[in-house]
């Protein structure tokens, strides 16, 4: 409900209304609104094994909880900065073009982590969303996709990693991970791609990023085994 409302909205917002960019983020909040509504009506309704109840606080638990929720909390943060971190860096170093890029590259990441599908099919992804009456761009965007999409290579295997590390409650090492990738490798590799090498280089960013974060990973893993071992 909340995804083809926004959808609708969107259309009103931007096309009849003519609100832009201000009219597609009212149309996202009222729509992750109205399904906030729909699940608070159906908790609060009482009908239901999963309700709101009387509780007495227990703070033992949440020296256990904290920590290892802080890694995925910590990843869902980390992804916003990222993407603005990225928004400005290539405006700085490939212009709107390039912006525009990276839009495609955002969506295609949330739907695609097929690093061979990305490979082969880089024009006809890219072909979705740039007018056809600019070829050059959907070149560029090809490109900027097989770059950006080597880092697929590793990324499964790092979110398995940290996934593992927060399962059997190594908070520490699932941490370094969720910052690691999310945050430090990834900004640390796209300012210093900026700054040395600039272009198009600056699509490499994840992957040095998910290389780095895959030998630390590793790291943590072993020291996991070797203890459970002794």
């Amino acid at each position: 409900t909340g995804c083809l409302t926004n959808c609708v909205l969107d259309y009103v917002a931007i096309f009849l209304l003519d609100w832009g960019v201000w009219g597609a983020a009212f149309a996202t909040g009222l729509s992750q609104l109205l399904t906030c509504v729909i699940y608070l009506r159906h908790f609060l309704r009482g009908h239901n094994t999963f309700h709101f109840v009387k509780f007495k606080m227990d703070w033992r638990i949440y020296k256990r909880l904290l920590p290892i929720g802080v890694a995925d909390g910590v990843t869902e943060l980390c992804n916003g900065v990222m993407i603005f971190l990225f928004n400005r860096v290539i405006l700085r170093c490939l212009g709107d073009d390039g912006l525009v890029s990276y839009s495609i590259i955002a969506y295609v990441n949330t739907l695609i982590v097929n690093t061979a599908g990305v490979m082969l099919f880089a024009p006809q992804i890219a072909g979705i969303f740039v007018d056809a009456e600019k070829p050059w761009l959907v070149a560029d965007t090809a490109g900027a996709l097989r770059r950006y999409g080597l880092c697929y290579l590793l990324l499964g295997s790092n979110i398995l990693m940290g996934g593992f590390l927060t399962a059997v409650e190594r908070p520490v090492g699932a941490i370094c991970i969720s910052v690691g990738r999310g945050l430090a490798f990834q900004a640390t590799a796209l300012l210093a791609l900026a700054f040395t090498v600039g272009g198009s280089a600056i699509w490499y960013a994840p992957l040095l990023s998910e290389a780095v974060c895959a030998g630390m990973a590793v790291w943590f893993l072993l020291r996991f085994l070797k203890r459970g071992k002794a």
